[in-house]
């Protein structure tokens, strides 16, 4: 099985076109290639490829995205398949579709809120900055989330939308039983105006 990388790269392209298709001419992939030109060159596979996609590793809602830009992938097919992907990071492409194609970010939402997989709190502060999505809804987002990095998520949170978060994303912090809590508490002193006593009570905590 094939793992899908998040960018394109010479090594999985021929690999793809050659499990793909075994006549396929791959002696045109070169490293210059992206996405784009793959589409424009083997956009023909497109069908066998959505076969593909459904039995795949790595970060398959990266491709998808692409073959949504470049090959003609339809926005059903693509929807349907963010809804249904359960590895990878499928909130951060159905983010992407929000920003770049105007797609609806009550969907989008929705994804990040079911995702169990990838960093939906990472998005849930993006979907916050970027697109509207209301700061309480992205607070309860990573208040709520065992996986990708929560706490990262509160700091910026804190720093780009509103200081007044800062006693909140410390909490955060403090209760945190993934990520990296002694930088992130530097970050909070650094940007955020939190107390070096707290942070010294955080370095204390996690290191002992």
């Amino acid at each position: 099985m094939l793992i899908c990388p998040k960018e394109f790269n010479v090594d999985f392209g021929k690999k793809l076109i050659k499990y793909l298709d075994p006549t396929a001419n791959i002696l045109i992939i070169d490293k210059y290639w992206c996405w784009k030109d793959f589409g424009e060159q083997f956009g023909y596979l497109l069908p066998k490829i959505k076969q593909y996609l459904n039995n795949c590793g790595g970060n398959p809602s990266h491709l998808v995205y692409y073959l949504y830009q470049y090959c003609g992938l339809s926005t059903k097919w693509t929807k349907r398949f963010i809804e249904n992907c359960k590895i990878g990071n499928p909130s951060i492409i159905a983010y992407n579709l929000v920003i770049y194609y105007e797609w609806s970010r009550i969907w989008a939402e929705k994804i990040v809120e079911k995702s169990k997989v990838g960093n939906p709190a990472g998005v849930a502060y993006l979907m916050a900055k970027d697109y509207k999505s209301s700061q309480k809804w992205a607070k309860k987002i990573i208040e709520n989330s065992k996986i990708g990095d929560p706490l990262r998520a509160a700091y910026l949170l804190t720093k780009h939308c509103y200081l007044y978060h800062r006693e909140w994303a410390e909490k955060i912090i403090e209760n945190s039983k993934i990520g990296n809590p002694i930088f992130i508490a530097s970050c909070m002193v650094k940007h955020c105006g939190s107390s070096k006593e707290w942070a010294q009570k955080i370095i204390c905590r996690y290191k002992s």
